[in-house]
């Protein structure tokens, strides 16, 4: 993604918890800004969630335009633009009914400094927010009026204050896309999900940190592809997964891994006084953070988990016929609908699967 193809872009980033999607940005703004055409900011809205208003909002994003151009000249650079934004005093004062209209201004007064700067004239301003679905939380609560969404599509549209924004969110986008007053503003956002690895780059997280000195695979005959089934290719199970099996080879003084030796660490994820914690399978159970608002009670979603884990013990998939666990089926279906759009199931015409196989052994000892 260029500085030139993401001038004026909304973009949203967005998937399980744990699924890289930080990391992401934060490789997408050095990239941005090592061609030397942007200017990138980065904050997470989880700074201020706590005090979250329209005013708070609007006047993070300038205090931290402000930090970064002080950063810049503590770091030496020269030809920076001169701008003062005011306190936060003094912007909830200038018209504390619409904030937007302080912001919207002071926008335009960093874009007229950049224009008078050698070297800004053409930069791109790339605002990136991180943990951006607590906004939707905030929403649900009434802690924030849900008309900051069409304020956010005006003032990223607006041309003498227009920006780029590089938004990423937990898997409660979905049902924020669904909010009659989001709706349009989402509609100028681009939606880009997260998922699981391809088999390429997930065979190469597993093999590359323990390859042999001659650059030899440690891995024998099936091993790779177990764990890739134990895991579903989701680098976060991966990386605890293949974590563990080098404790495994160090204990057992190994320096090659089979299949057996890959179903014996599976063994200690499941049983035993290591095995892991509810909290390890949160993204899988959970669409967002615990303070995010969920679509589904937790409790609800871990009901028909557990359903599709045990009627899938001895087959590959379990039948629709066989997940009786509420009355109202339509509820039933929008779960497991809800499920399968977060890649947590794996529907095949009337049949399901939880992905990760790992999470599945687990719900059946548990």
């Amino acid at each position: 993604c260029s500085s030139d193809n993401l001038s004026g872009r909304n973009i949203i980033i967005y998937g399980q918890k744990r699924c890289g999607k930080s990391s992401v940005m934060l490789h997408l703004k050095e990239k941005l800004q090592e061609t030397g055409k942007t200017f990138c900011i980065f904050f997470s809205l989880g700074d201020i969630v706590n005090n979250l208003t329209e005013a708070s909002f609007y006047y993070k994003i300038l205090s931290t335009i402000q930090q970064e151009i002080e950063n810049l000249e503590f770091d030496g650079e020269e030809n920076l633009p001169s701008i003062d934004f005011p306190s936060y005093t003094a912007f909830k004062q200038e018209d504390d009914d619409n904030p937007l209209n302080t912001f919207t201004k002071n926008m335009i007064r960093f874009k007229q400094a950049c224009k008078k700067t050698p070297g800004w004239e053409e930069k791109n301003l790339v605002v990136m927010i991180d943990e951006f679905t607590y906004l939707y939380t905030e929403i649900k609560h009434e802690k924030i009026s849900p008309s900051i969404m069409k304020q956010w599509k005006a003032v990223t549209q607006n041309d003498k204050a227009q920006f780029s924004v590089v938004l990423v969110g937990q898997d409660v986008v979905p049902s924020f896309k669904k909010e009659d007053y989001a709706r349009n503003a989402f509609g100028v956002i681009q939606d880009i999900r997260l998922t699981y690895l391809l088999e390429g780059p997930a065979r190469d997280l597993i093999e590359k940190p323990i390859l042999t000195e001659s650059g030899e695979s440690r891995y024998i005959g099936n091993a790779v592809s177990r764990i890739i089934e134990y895991t579903s290719r989701n680098p976060y199970y991966i990386q605890i997964f293949c974590a563990r099996l080098v404790e495994y080879m160090n204990r057992n003084k190994s320096i090659m891994v089979t299949e057996a030796d890959v179903n014996d660490v599976a063994k200690s994820f499941i049983k035993g006084d290591q095995a892991l914690e509810e909290d390890k399978f949160d993204n899988l159970i959970r669409a967002g953070e615990t303070e995010d608002l969920q679509e589904y009670p937790e409790e609800e979603i871990s009901s028909v988990l557990h359903a599709i884990a045990f009627g899938s013990k001895n087959i590959s998939y379990c039948n629709r016929s066989d997940i009786n666990v509420f009355e109202d089926k339509e509820h039933e279906n929008s779960i497991l609908k809800h499920l399968e759009e977060r890649e947590v199931i794996e529907r095949k015409n009337d049949n399901y699967k939880i992905q990760v196989k790992l999470f599945q052994e687990w719900l059946l000892n548990h």
